[in-house]
């Protein structure tokens, strides 16, 4: 909640203190006139500092809308206070410039204006038919799987081993760390296909299914038997893979399911080899052989759409993709008819997705599509050191549960803030506010993200991300809109809008409140209790119809439907880390920023520039091409190569310089070096 005494500190800070005398006016016609028509009691003819704290504990308990009736509270304190019209009119312009300012800084919305809303249209997104195809391999194999039906009890038995093997941080003479669950999931789809195709194409019975049919497992120490499975597998992907060809699979997609299957053989050797990756195994040395020709081959295959039809500057995805989102968060068409509750919920989500996929250091899509809000606790029990209109995200007392460690949570957290040196202080980030200087209490979101939810968190372990705010469209911010689609707004008749964390009571009578997030997710339980709105800790992005979290395609998916219709170019959420690691290898020559991009991606620095970095040959030789021509031109003009001096870096021409310092006068120069000294 804005409250009308933190507005009056911040005019006080805009009129400065040249204009004290008029801050004064307004502040006494504020306490004299204006709160008495409020219901406040007039204050004495000469206040105490008690008086005045009163006057200031009463200010910070009220609203900013509180404002909108200043005309007709402020005439009732004319009247209690007997002014005639002569003295009313001085105290009145004060008052009514404040309103003003209050205005015009968007803190309060003009309720004159009836044409605040901009003619945009609903986001209407392409079909899938018609996106651009930007993959080598869209053959679809679930046809050709095994189904759940067809899996027999010792089969199953099978998998729910490899399944611990895989996913469990601690196995029994397994070599190899664990994988994460989504990723054993796509391990299980392709030994289902293989499984299948065994079955429907090999005439292999349900009931002698079995993962030895894939890979025999044998005895190391005899080593022609060894030798001979190897062979079988040998043979088996061979015809696998001309299964996979003649349905359209390219060799790349080929390579990739060998890659897998490097898993599965150290499971039927488990407790059998020595080297760390299982390469003393007959069947691996196979299984790399393959996987090296299918890569050669894919490098000789068309390549897939290229990458300049499918891709955009940083600068050029926030002005066309990123901004333009926001504007879709509108509540009526260009025809000023009004959108249902749904689509302008998925409009905030859109617009929130394209935010952390352009505006901060984007994390991997996973992180976010399993990202849930820290808000299973009742707010109305927040501490009692808040200030006034402050009030918390609670973390879910269940948070270190075995089931919840592993996502990551969205949380609110106030933190202190050194306006001078934007250094942030508090119990979240593990550090203790100072107590000899000014700090100021901000509200900040946090992802905070587990080990378990992140794919680097063995290396990177448990880590506190800030969302970052902007400005983004119509002086609000991400915080704003973000705060919205979690907990709902207010509307008025024009379609303006007011955040629950900016207020907790309704602005007037003319705005209606809306819930954003919770219309998505049918089954989402919403309440309220005492005017405070309660939600459960669920998914953060939720999809339609039943709340839960969107599965993999179809988060990636709906992050590039939006980036195609505004484009016309197929942007994935996994792209985007490129653009964002182009972008800064481009701009920053510090390789300790480079880092800490690296560290806030969520990876280290040699993996941004092996994976990421995908700038063209051009664009990694065009430093080297300016500092080469640089001195040349030193060099042609008869000047030395090396410039010894602390502009060296700072990009400052020394000549000109110099060349400036000697056209001054003696007394000039003497004023300079004792003002430099």
């Amino acid at each position: 909640m804005q409250t009308i005494l933190g507005t009056i500190n911040y005019y006080k800070s805009e009129l400065g203190p040249s204009q004290s005398a008029a801050y004064n006016q307004f502040e006494s016609a504020l306490r004299h006139f204006l709160m008495p028509g409020w219901g406040f009691p007039r204050p004495p003819k000469r206040s105490t500092q008690a008086d005045l704290d009163n006057a200031n504990y009463a200010l910070g308990q009220l609203p900013i809308e509180k404002l909108y009736d200043w005309e007709i509270a402020l005439e009732k304190g004319f009247d209690l206070a007997g002014k005639d019209d002569r003295q009313r009119s001085v105290p009145r312009s004060h008052i009514r410039k404040h309103y003003k300012w209050c205005i015009d800084k968007g803190i309060l919305v003009d309720p004159t204006c009836h044409e605040m809303t901009p003619k945009v249209s609903p986001p209407s997104f392409v079909g899938r038919g018609n996106r651009p195809n930007t993959r080598r391999n869209k053959v679809d194999m679930t046809p050709y799987s095994l189904k759940d039906d067809q899996i027999s009890e010792p089969l199953q038995q099978e998998i729910d081993g490899f399944r611990k093997f895989s996913i469990e941080p601690f196995y029994k003479k397994r070599i190899k760390k664990s994988i994460r669950e989504t990723t054993a999931e796509d391990h299980f789809r392709t030994h289902r296909e293989m499984l299948g195709w065994l079955h429907n194409h090999c005439n292999v019975p349900l009931d002698e299914l079995s993962f030895s049919s894939i890979i025999r497992p044998t005895s190391l120490t005899d080593r022609a038997d060894a030798e001979a499975a190897a062979e079988e597998f040998r043979g088996f992907m061979y015809e696998f893979a001309k299964f996979l060809q003649r349905r359209g699979c390219y060799s790349g997609s080929i390579a990739r399911k060998l890659g897998i299957i490097t898993q599965l053989v150290q499971f039927q050797y488990l407790g059998q080899y020595h080297h760390p990756h299982g390469n003393d195994i007959p069947v691996m040395k196979v299984v790399r052989e393959l996987l090296i020709y299918y890569e050669d081959c894919a490098d000789n295959e068309l390549d897939p759409l290229l990458i300049e039809l499918k891709w955009l500057d940083l600068k050029e995805v926030i002005q066309k993709v990123t901004l333009p989102a926001f504007k879709f968060t509108e509540s009526k068409t260009k025809d000023k008819a009004n959108r249902p509750i749904t689509a302008i919920a998925n409009s905030f989500q859109d617009a929130l997705l394209w935010s952390k996929s352009s505006l901060m250091a984007p994390r991997r899509p996973g992180e976010w599509r399993g990202c849930k809000m820290a808000m299973s606790c009742d707010l109305s029990g927040k501490p009692k050191d808040l200030l006034a209109g402050e009030w918390i995200w609670p973390l879910p007392t269940n948070r270190l549960d075995e089931e919840e460690v592993k996502y990551g949570y969205l949380t609110r957290q106030y933190v202190y803030l050194d306006p001078e040196t934007q250094e942030k202080f508090g119990a979240y980030l593990g550090s203790k506010p100072p107590s000899d200087r000014y700090l100021k209490r901000v509200p900040l979101w946090f992802k905070d993200t587990p080990p378990q939810a992140a794919k680097s968190g063995d290396s990177h372990g448990h880590q506190q991300v800030l969302i970052m705010d902007r400005r983004v469209y119509r002086d609000k911010h991400i915080y704003d809109f973000l705060e919205a689609y979690i907990m709902g707004y207010w509307r008025d008749k024009y379609g303006n809008w007011i955040s629950l964390g900016k207020s907790l009571e309704a602005p007037n009578s003319s705005f209606h409140f809306y819930e954003l997030r919770s219309s998505i997710a049918a089954n989402t339980t919403v309440y309220e209790d005492n005017g405070l709105i309660i939600q459960p800790s669920v998914w953060l992005y939720v999809g339609a119809r039943k709340g839960n979290q969107h599965r993999c395609g179809d988060f990636g998916g709906k992050i590039a439907r939006i980036a195609y219709k505004l484009t016309g170019q197929f942007l994935t959420p996994h792209l985007m880390r490129s653009v964002y690691a182009v972008h800064l290898l481009e701009t920053v020559k510090d390789r300790a920023t480079l880092i800490s991009l690296a560290e806030a991606m969520g990876h280290k620095i040699e993996t941004l520039e092996r994976i990421y970095d995908k700038r063209r040959p051009y664009q990694k030789t065009r430093l080297s091409e300016i500092e080469i021509s640089q001195q040349l031109d030193r060099i042609c003009a008869g000047l030395p190569v090396s410039v010894n001096t602390p502009f060296k870096d700072s990009g400052v021409n020394v000549d000109l310089l110099k060349a400036a310092i000697n056209q001054l006068s003696p007394r000039e120069q003497n004023a300079l070096k004792q003002f430099l000294v």
